[in-house]
């Protein structure tokens, strides 16, 4: 089984109780993408400057992890299962540096198994973590999930994903 994050293409329409509103925005974010892993959960958050910029090492719950590339498959979605290692709980974070070419609103959507936590340029802008028992909820995970509208300015941005894995990956 994989373990999956799954970003929407701002051109997919959510549907369900948690998005009801068409996705807003053209944003293009990369097909490969830097991922540090594996953490545990209790290693927490990086630092703010960690979150608005790719490093080169994640420093962390006092461990130093080198990023490593990875590809969304055809689905836009990233086994992130080969990052985590086996332990139910294990995190990784995945980074994805992105351009917008004209400021404006942005939808974004994420799925995962079992939890995640998302910065956009820092800040927290969705999560499943406050959910500890229900995580994801959907199972397979998919873009559908949970989706996130945020305001962009044109120029360079950074979503920073840590994805905690579940029993079914």
């Amino acid at each position: 089984p994989r373990m999956l994050l799954t970003v929407v293409l701002p051109l997919m329409v959510c549907h369900g109780t948690v998005q009801s509103a068409p996705p807003q925005g053209k944003v293009v974010l990369p097909t490969q993408v830097m991922v540090f892993g594996p953490l545990a959960k209790e290693d927490g958050v990086p630092a703010a400057e960690l979150l608005r910029q790719v490093p080169k090492v994640l420093v962390i719950g006092g461990k130093r992890v080198r990023a490593r590339t990875a590809a969304f498959d055809a689905q836009r979605c990233l086994d992130c299962a080969p990052f985590t290692g086996k332990t139910v709980g294990n995190t990784a974070w995945v980074y994805l540096p992105f351009t917008v070419t004209a400021p404006g609103p942005a939808t974004f959507g994420f799925g995962a198994d079992w939890w995640y936590e998302a910065y956009l340029d820092g800040k927290l802008v969705s999560e499943t973590l406050s959910r500890t028992n229900e995580g994801n909820g959907a199972w397979p995970p998919s873009i559908h999930d949970f989706a996130a509208t945020v305001e962009l300015a044109k120029g360079a941005h950074l979503l920073a994903v840590r994805m905690g894995r579940g029993s079914g990956s």
